[in-house]
């Protein structure tokens, strides 16, 4: 992790925060991820991920909603983003005027997919969808990957991550979409796209994360921003999520 912060934010030289008492001793602390730039009220605006934050038990509370309303005021100049917030940093977040956006994780396994397919065989067609894997080098130090996605409908793209556990002598995989620029098309090929990733990556299940705007589910995680309207035009390249 140490070494994908380093190289991530190089350029701007801000690495994290720390808490401290009156004796210096450390109570807390919370690194940043440099996401790069964005165009937003015709300004540029450097975007930073408030990411792995931790405070000793008898200090969380009232500090801890100190800490990071302190950490906000000093970044002010920023756009600040959250990719793994759950109910309690939520209300944190909450309570210093972040906007959340609640995330639904749903799962299409191998055998979801093999039902849906046997109901619609249209999900085996080629000719309506296909992958291309997009080449960016802010991928060097990361966990995700992105996928440019062309349909009859237009072109949009996916971020994802793998992950792989093995077993003795047996190897399980995952795939978890992370994001997309239109998820409208994502849930409508949802179990195409499911299907090219399963191959491709010999996996069981997909995992997508998806803003509940788009699927009528219950959740407990949350995407949190500030600074911008627009959040989910930012992904979460170069975030928390490339090294988890």
């Amino acid at each position: 992790m140490f070494e994908t912060i380093i190289n991530f934010n190089k350029t701007i030289k801000i690495y994290g925060a720390e808490y401290v008492d009156k004796n210096d001793n450390l109570l807390g602390a919370m690194l940043f991820f440099y996401q790069g730039e964005i165009i937003y009220e015709n300004k540029v605006k450097k975007i930073l991920n408030l990411s792995n934050w931790y405070f000793i038990p008898e200090n969380r509370g009232p500090d801890t909603i100190l800490f990071i309303n302190n950490v906000v005021k000093s970044l002010q100049d920023f756009v600040l983003t959250n990719y793994t917030a759950n109910h309690f940093t939520g209300i944190i977040f909450k309570k210093i005027n972040f906007d959340l956006i609640k995330i639904v994780k749903f799962r299409i396994n191998f055998i979801s997919l093999l039902k849906n397919i046997m109901l619609n065989l249209s999900i085996l067609k080629k000719n309506n969808l296909h992958l291309i894997y997009l080449s960016n080098n802010n991928f060097e130090y990361s966990k995700l990957k992105s996928l440019k996605i062309h349909t009859n409908e237009g072109v949009f793209e996916i971020v994802y991550s793998t992950f792989r556990k093995s077993f003795l002598v047996f190897s399980l995989s995952s795939v978890s979409i992370r994001w997309s620029n239109n998820y409208n098309l994502l849930m409508k090929y949802k179990y195409k796209i499911a299907l090219k990733l399963l191959i491709l990556n010999k996996s069981l299940f997909v995992n997508f994360f998806i803003p509940q705007e788009f699927i009528n589910l219950e959740t407990s995680e949350y995407w949190a921003f500030y600074g911008t309207n627009e959040p989910l035009k930012i992904p979460p390249l170069r975030s928390e999520l490339s090294v988890g």
